[in-house]
């Protein structure tokens, strides 16, 4: 009677050990990607993708934009100053403009003619 006893007890905790482990089997598969997480994964990549084509376009148009709008902006000057200047060169040579290293040229288009990043050679 007590081998019995005894037998029913082993396995009823082999029957809890095996219920464990099956358990845990089946959280560890939930917990793992499948293929549906991997197609959100890829979708949500692609419209970040889009995103950031959609602001680099907007930024480049807002960038020739202000270049061209510049452009005119200085042109004006320079016609205004060329009209104005026979009256100035009479009464005092005005002094030559400063140098402004830190104004980049953005209507100049050799950066995107280049291979890929270069460095910026002094000239």
């Amino acid at each position: 009677m007590f081998g019995l006893l005894r037998q029913t007890q082993q396995l009823n905790d082999r029957l809890s050990r095996l219920e464990e482990r099956f358990e845990a089997s089946v959280k560890a598969s939930l917990s793992q990607a499948d293929s549906n997480d991997l197609i959100e994964l890829r979708l949500h990549s692609a419209r970040l993708a889009a995103e950031l084509s959609r602001v680099t376009v907007e930024l480049r148009a807002e960038i020739d934009e202000l270049a061209r709008s510049r452009h005119h902006n200085e042109r004006s000057f320079r016609t205004t100053e060329r009209s104005a200047e026979p009256a100035e060169s009479e009464a005092a040579p005005s002094p030559a403009a400063p140098a402004q290293p830190d104004v980049i040229d953005l209507s100049e288009r050799r950066a995107r003619q280049s291979p890929g990043w270069q460095p910026i050679a002094d000239e």
